[in-house]
């Protein structure tokens, strides 16, 4: 998608601009069962689509799903140098998919174009370049010992991570978030501020188009009470990253204690 020269033509674009509206679980977009919430264009207050709006039991597909793709081992045995090529095909497709990405997330949250172009969608691409570079420099150490033993340590992906992410700079928080989780071999469900969903979407189908495994990328939309806190306390996620108000980091701290 090439990138728009005029106010008109993003405007035009815009028109034109379909949207996701579903779940993405195993590599597929799952539409909405039951309830939906809707997406306001804030600089116009009015709303812009309506997008499926998760719950407790949407969570646990997708971390069944997560799940079954860390066991299946497809990712997280990956040749480092692969996950590497994956990861840079993903920024390549950020890239070629600019234009989509600002209107996305200017339409969902006001974010100017100019930033969008300048910062966010260049930064995220740049995230998953720096982050796919680690892959293949994860190492372990072997320890002094006695002679007769052999003790070494070794750094191993976790399993499920829980990322969620806020709305004020949706696509970067994304990156800075899932980037080095799947550098690391481990598998992700994602849930993206209700406000600015539609990045997310995008982004993990361009995943899959990458070359990563069914599974690796989850991502549900909803609400934080209906799709954030079941996932702050699925027993089957190993670690939260969260990014938000101070409110709700504390609850995430007891959800974890839970």
């Amino acid at each position: 998608m090439t990138v728009p020269q005029s106010r008109a033509e993003w405007h035009r674009r815009a028109a034109e601009l379909r949207y996701a509206n579903g779940h993405f679980i195993d590599a597929e977009h799952v539409p909405a069962r039951a309830s939906r919430f809707t997406v306001v264009n804030p600089a116009l207050a009015q709303p812009l689509c309506e997008v499926a709006a998760g719950d407790a039991k949407v969570v646990d597909a997708a971390v069944a799903s997560a799940l079954r793709a860390h066991r299946d081992g497809a990712w997280r045995r990956m040749a480092p140098r692969e996950r590497l090529q994956v990861m840079n095909r993903l920024a390549d497709l950020i890239d070629r998919h600019t234009a989509e990405f600002v209107l996305l997330d200017t339409l969902c949250m006001g974010k100017p174009v100019r930033d969008m172009l300048a910062v966010d969608v260049p930064q995220s691409s740049l995230t998953f370049r720096y982050f796919a570079e680690l892959s293949d420099k994860v190492e372990g150490a072997v320890t002094a010992t006695a002679a007769d033993a052999f003790h070494y340590t070794l750094r191993e992906p976790l399993g499920v991570v829980g990322c969620i992410t806020p709305w004020n700079y949706p696509l970067m928080q994304i990156a800075w978030k899932i980037a080095p989780a799947l550098a690391a071999g481990n598998t992700v469900v994602l849930k993206a501020a209700e406000q600015a969903p539609l990045s997310a979407l995008l982004l993990a189908q361009l995943f899959v188009e990458a070359g990563a495994p069914a599974g690796v990328l989850n991502v549900v939309s909803g609400t934080g009470a209906d799709a954030g806190a079941p996932l702050a306390l699925h027993p089957d996620v190993a670690k939260i990253s969260f990014t938000g108000s101070t409110a709700t980091g504390k609850k995430m701290l007891v959800y974890s204690g839970k």
